[in-house]
């Protein structure tokens, strides 16, 4: 079943959430929205009838210690203690270490109220965990805005 009118339900409370009106999935499903100096990619795939939620999380190029920041990686990886049930990923060609997260749809049981606090809350924790990565790599702190 396709819930893309679920997805741009989100997409609409997303909106309100980063003060930007024009925050919209366009025509493929696509959109980007910066929340606590974070940009996050969204990308509602129909085939799979869920929503990708994606941020750049930091580049390994720029640590100081590659090999213990991958670790601590990894050991926040594993069965997604440390990352909002997220994952964080690593590009080999480039060093740039990216954040996923799959929200499956339907989002609620039929009769149920639809969770229009869910991608604030999920939001602010990927944002933590963005951070939380970034700051790994670059223990000098990462520009926040």
């Amino acid at each position: 079943m396709n819930h893309r009118n679920d997805a741009d339900r989100l997409m609409r409370a997303l909106a309100a959430l980063a003060e930007n009106p024009a925050v919209a999935l366009d025509g493929d499903g696509r959109c980007l929205a910066e929340l606590g100096g974070v940009v996050f990619a969204f990308s509602y795939d129909e085939e799979q009838d869920c929503l990708f939620i994606q941020s750049h999380a930091g580049s390994l190029v720029t640590a100081k210690d590659p090999e213990s920041a991958l670790e601590a990686v990894l050991q926040a990886n594993y069965l997604w203690g440390g990352t909002a049930g997220a994952v964080i990923g690593l590009d080999g060609s480039s060093g740039e270490l990216g954040l996923a997260y799959r929200l499956d749809f339907p989002l609620t049981a039929p009769g149920e109220n639809f969770p229009e606090d869910l991608l604030r809350e999920l939001l602010a924790q990927l944002t933590a965990v963005t951070w939380w990565c970034r700051d790994l790599v670059n223990p000098a702190g990462a520009e926040r805005e």
